[in-house]
Formats: structure tokens, C-alpha cells, sequence
């Protein structure tokens, strides 16, 4: 349960870090990416062609930031980005302004929300019945 708080919170961050559009990207397509982009990108290689200018704008943009990421972070921004790249436009923009209202909110009011989502979403324990 907490995991997926967890993958929610880091899926809003990526989304942060993806919102930061630079002004002109030469060329968006896969083989004009520098060694580095494609590899920090590789995961989204598959849908590239598929993704809007604006998507790929958003990931090569969050490729710049990779490095400045830890060990643990890298891996699950490497995780989050198949399915980030797969999310339709409306999604991704659902889950943007989700992290901006949850970004904003009290620390006491995050807790209780994250407690009532754990509380809701734990899948309780099959009893057992000792003979």
C-alpha cells in the first residue's frame, strides 16, 4: 500500500520534472538524441515516435535532471517512465495538477490522506484457524 503512495508521489515528481518545457528543440526524433539522452530515455524508446513534440520536450528535459538524481531515485524514474510515456495527454495533465494540489497541502493533512488511502486500500489478512 505504501508502495504505491510511494509510486504515486514519484510519478507526480517525474511529472514536476517533465513540466519544464525548453523553448526550441531542434529535432525530436529518437536518432537525433545525444548517447546520453538515449540511454537515460531507453525505456521510452519503444513509444517515442508515438509521443507528441511537447512529451518528448518534457522527457528530454528530464533526462538533464537524471544525473543530478541518487541511485534510488534513477531506478524508479527509470521504472516510471514506460508507464509515464504511455499515459495518455489527459492523464499525464490529471496527475500534474494532483501533485500541485498535494504539493501545496499541510504536512498533517498529507498524513491523514495517505493513512485513509492505506486504511482503504490494504487487502486484509486471510484468517486462519488453528485446529
Amino acid at each position: 500500500m505504501v508502495r504505491k503512495i510511494i509510486l504515486i508521489l514519484m510519478t507526480s515528481g517525474l511529472i514536476l520534472f517533465t513540466s519544464f518545457i525548453p523553448a526550441h528543440e531542434p529535432n525530436m526524433h529518437w536518432d537525433s538524441l545525444s548517447p546520453e539522452q538515449q540511454r537515460i530515455l531507453e525505456p521510452a524508446h519503444t513509444n517515442w515516435e508515438h509521443l507528441s513534440l511537447q512529451r518528448r520536450q518534457r522527457l528530454i528535459n528530464a533526462a538533464k535532471h537524471y544525473n543530478k538524481l541518487n541511485a534510488q531515485q534513477q531506478k524508479r524514474f527509470q521504472k516510471n517512465i514506460i508507464v509515464w510515456s504511455k499515459l495518455p495527454t489527459d492523464a499525464q495533465e490529471r496527475a500534474r495538477k494532483n501533485y500541485k494540489k498535494w504539493h501545496h497541502l499541510p504536512k498533517a493533512k498529507k498524513e491523514a490522506i495517505k493513512s485513509q488511502w492505506s486504511e482503504k486500500h490494504t487487502t486484509p489478512e486471510p484468517n486462519t484457524i488453528n485446529p
